[in-house]
């Protein structure tokens, strides 16, 4: 099981940026409209980003992901 979770974990760090921005696609389309007039690639950037720690959070142990 330990691999398993090794293994998603790494695949959606690599995919953090891919999986940040369909996430916003899953949202309706009056969400997005409003992205495109605010700081998209900054939300974006921090979507990613919670996505590797999402990531980790499979593999490490609780104690490294919780400082970061």
């Amino acid at each position: 099981m330990k691999d398993e979770l090794l293994y998603i974990g790494n695949k959606i760090i690599e995919s953090k940026e891919k999986l940040a921005r369909n996430f916003s696609a899953l949202l309706d389309s009056e969400y997005n409209h409003k992205l495109i007039y605010r700081e998209e690639a900054k939300i974006l950037e921090r979507r990613a980003e919670i996505m590797g720690y999402l990531g980790e959070a499979l593999f490490e142990e609780q104690p490294i992901v919780s400082r970061k």
